[in-house]
């Protein structure tokens, strides 16, 4: 056994290959370590809360019936729990969902969803690795065209 390569078979490779060679696998490095991170999140959701700051404060309203009794929104909130939300919009849906109950249909269709996608953790996990881009780059994009307009207002 190689001790350099831990065990896995390394080819041998010229000294001008290996440049090729070793950026062909940083994106498959990258990709594995935000797998990584994504389920260290899930992982330390059942030991701790505020970790990663989406609160959804700004979605409570105190006029709301039930919004404050429940705990919907702020620090130890039911939305901090449950949002892996990337985008405002993402956060707005989660919301909503919370602020307003569902026809049974919709919660059918939900349920429906939700069993479709159990069985398919790849790509369930693909589409999450996807979704670690869009934060970056919206804002880049932000920072030089200014902020993206409103796209819903919530109604409790």
């Amino acid at each position: 056994m190689d001790s350099l390569s831990g065990g896995c078979f390394l080819p041998q490779l010229s000294s001008s290959a290996w440049p090729s060679f070793s950026l062909a696998l940083r994106k498959p490095r990258r990709r594995c370590e935000r797998a990584a991170a994504l389920y260290d999140q899930g992982l330390a959701v059942s030991t701790t809360f505020g970790r990663k700051g989406a609160t959804g404060e700004r979605f409570l309203n105190s006029a709301h019936p039930y919004a404050q009794d429940l705990d919907l929104f702020g620090h130890g909130s039911l939305f901090e729990l449950l949002s892996t939300a990337r985008t405002r919009v993402g956060e707005e849906t989660l919301a909503r969902w919370l602020l307003a109950p569902a026809t049974p249909d919709v919660l059918r269709d939900r349920q429906a969803a939700v069993a479709e996608l159990r069985p398919r953790l790849d790509l369930r996990e693909d589409l999450a690795l996807l979704g670690e881009g869009i934060v970056p780059a919206m804002t880049r994009r932000h920072s030089r065209h200014g902020p993206p307009p409103r796209v819903a207002h919530l109604q409790p």
